[in-house]
């Protein structure tokens, strides 16, 4: 069970800056998807919700499309 949060808060943030769900679909799977998160990590939740998606898909090298969603670049 250790880690599961920390767990949760990366699959969340894959699901945003990878494939393209809003922040709020994110959280909702993150919180209430049967994964036992801890609300204990509020904080979590606040720090997805803070974070500049955009900035982070530019340094991880993903392009965005509005139609089709995020796709690695060069594709």
């Amino acid at each position: 069970m250790h880690g599961a949060d920390r767990t949760g808060t990366m699959c969340a943030l894959y699901r945003i800056a990878v494939q393209g769900w809003p922040k709020k679909g994110a959280l909702k799977e993150m919180t209430d998807g049967g994964y036992r998160f801890n609300a204990a990590f509020q904080n979590l939740l606040k720090w997805i919700n803070a974070l500049d998606i955009e900035q982070i898909r530019k340094r991880a090298g993903i392009a965005h499309d509005a139609k089709t969603g995020p796709s690695p670049r060069g594709r």
